[in-house]
């Protein structure tokens, strides 16, 4: 489907420019890979601040929007009513290893379903081949158990372009399966390429990326695929998700 995007910005001189991942997904949907790619190289240099964005779709109606993303992103309610919320971690990477294993944790009493996710990875190609494992409960004494995991979909998430160092790539939204996170539970994450390394990590033991419904805990960098770990490392990721009433 074709969509037109309304972007009101104002330049920044001195900011760092970051956009969040929400906002580049946006953008993804009104710029074709190397097209976003370039176009965020450019303004990224001119230090631009984006103020909102808006994309519509064919027949006028708005398929999403994002306003005062220094602050806040808000999506319009999906099929079934449903708003998305973003939960990013940081992209401060120190180390390129083939994945990530963490875990993430519902903080109420209501189901979540995460239903996209965005990766830091180091590749500006495409084609690149990610697989994305889960298990209820903790990754942690399972990091070398592959039966313990379910790869999402069934087999490696082809991810058409990547956004290299310093943003979130979307993982296609059509290819994710929703994963759910049980009332008070915990969901092991394990987040890899098919490749010696190209997923790019923080460092720390105990750092938590959190709001009011959910928590992205550090974990271990893993080799692919279940190979050897290391600990005190933090996932540069980004997932979105709904609360399930």
């Amino acid at each position: 489907q074709e969509v037109t995007a309304t972007l009101e910005f104002e330049l920044s001189f001195g900011a760092d420019g970051q956009l969040p991942s929400a906002t580049r997904s946006v953008l993804d949907s009104a710029f074709s890979g190397d097209k976003l790619t370039g176009w965020l190289s450019e303004m990224n240099d001119e230090g631009m601040g984006i103020e909102a964005v808006t994309v519509f779709g064919e027949g006028g109606e708005e398929l999403s929007s994002v306003k005062d993303v220094g602050q806040s992103i808000t999506n319009p309610p999906q099929d079934g009513g449903e708003d998305e919320i973003p939960l990013n971690t940081y992209l401060n990477s120190k180390f390129s290893r083939s994945g990530a294993m963490f875990d993430v944790v519902s903080k109420g009493n209501k189901e979540i379903d995460v239903t996209s996710l965005g990766v830091h990875i180091e590749s500006m190609g495409t084609g690149i081949a990610l697989e994305v494992w889960t298990r209820e409960g903790t990754y942690y004494g399972n990091e070398k158990n592959q039966g313990a995991w379910t790869l999402n979909g069934g087999k490696a998430i082809e991810i058409p372009q990547g956004l290299g160092p310093g943003r979130f790539t979307p993982v296609p939204r059509e290819l994710f399966q929703r994963v759910r996170i049980p009332r008070g539970g915990t969901v092991g994450f394990y987040v890899t390429l098919t490749t010696d390394g190209g997923i790019l990590l923080g460092q720390g033991t105990f750092d938590t990326f959190e709001d009011e419904q959910l928590e992205i805990q550090s974990g271990v960098s893993s080799k692919y695929r279940f190979g050897a770990t290391n600990p005190g490392r933090v996932w540069n990721g980004a997932l979105n998700y709904v609360v399930v009433e």
